[in-house]
């Protein structure tokens, strides 16, 4: 939706002495109609033109510099407006909720008048002096730079604005120049305390919808984490039959291996068998050979045997004949030689038996 140019709730002048005519009609007919107009442009064509105001500033940071400023531009003078009134000034009423409020969160009204008033002098350059209000409805005063405001992620301290000074120099220069305190003072005389205590009251409102729906929204995550949580607490009864499952898996995979393992248990046997078959088969047939072969060896060695007996017993029975036929002519020769010999012997004797005898002659 298109953003429109609030009007006044007061004439342009009536705010003298305190903030000029002049400056009054430069300040809302020029800026904030600037900031309407660029905060349009921005928008046109996108999903922030359904957004209300807040809802665009909730998260101002993550849409540009764009809309940033002149969102920011067009709330925050739009809420100026309000809380000014040529019968403000006073202080706020403390029987209402939101006097309640005042009187705790600060020791006094001067003690207010003291932050708020430093907030804003000493925010440098351009920005603007904020009274807020938190999520339990307590009060606290900030500042903000340039046209931002509690509202935006981008802020230092958030909550909701219900009461802000333009420190801007668009402001207050043409009546107060350099003069910022000068200003600032002049800004308590014409506070609107009504004004501020409905924003105050709308604000607590806002915050307890805020409230419901994270309240709701924390039941509903609260919900889908327990039931996350149920339905990982029955995945791991899945995850225990798979693991059964894969037991059995590992099972086969250790039938596999043992039938593995059978089969090359098997397989070695098989290789034995067969090995004891060649083994068994050059067994016998080195069994044939060896049995053939001596067989012939023996037939040869028995020929040659024979062969060497019978040269043997030739060789013998030579020998014996020549043994034999030997020693007869030895025996022949040996007995003529010895009856050579006796014939010698007897001889001699007698040849002896003659030399004694003529011995024997010659001596007598």
């Amino acid at each position: 939706m298109a953003f429109k140019l609030p009007e006044l709730p007061y004439a342009v002048n009536s705010l003298e002495p305190f903030f000029d005519e002049k400056t009054m009609m430069i300040h809302h007919g020029k800026h904030h109609a600037g900031y309407t107009n660029k905060l349009n442009a921005a928008i046109a064509g996108t999903s922030l033109e359904k957004l209300s105001i807040k809802g665009i500033l909730k998260n101002a940071g993550k849409h540009g510099a764009g809309v940033r400023n002149n969102g920011g531009g067009f709330f925050n003078h739009s809420l100026f407006w309000k809380i000014l009134s040529p019968k403000g000034g006073g202080k706020p009423k403390g029987s209402s909720n939101f006097g309640k409020a005042f009187n705790r969160s600060f020791k006094s009204f001067e003690d207010f008048k003291t932050q708020f008033s430093t907030a804003a002098q000493t925010r440098f350059g351009s920005g603007w002096a904020w009274l807020c209000v938190n999520k339990s409805g307590g009060l606290f005063v900030t500042s903000t730079p340039n046209q931002d405001n509690p509202l935006m992620d981008v802020a230092d301290k958030k909550g909701t604005p219900i009461l802000g000074l333009d420190v801007w120099e668009h402001a207050y220069y043409l009546k107060y120049q350099n003069k910022r305190p000068d200003y600032v003072q002049a800004f308590f005389n014409l506070i609107n305390w009504d004004q501020v205590n409905a924003n105050y009251e709308a604000a607590l409102v806002s915050n307890k919808k805020e409230n419901s729906i994270k309240s709701t929204s924390s039941k509903n995550s609260k919900l889908m984490k327990s039931t996350a949580k149920k339905a990982t607490a029955k995945k791991p009864k899945a995850k225990k039959a798979t693991a059964k499952r894969k037991p059995t898996a590992k099972k086969k995979v250790a039938k596999k291996a043992t039938a593995k393992k059978a089969t090359a248990k098997k397989k070695p046997t098989a290789k034995k068998a067969t090995t004891r078959k060649t083994t068994a088969k050059k067994s016998t047939a080195k069994k044939a050979t060896a049995k053939r072969k001596p067989a012939a060896k023996k037939k040869t060695t028995a020929k040659k045997t024979t062969a060497k007996k019978s040269t043997a017993k030739k060789k013998t029975t030579a020998k014996k004949t020549t043994a034999k036929r030997k020693p007869v002519a030895k025996k022949k020769s040996t007995a003529k030689k010895t009856t050579a010999r006796k014939t010698t012997a007897k001889r001699k004797p007698a040849r002896k038996k003659v030399s004694l005898r003529r011995s024997a002659a010659k001596k007598k």
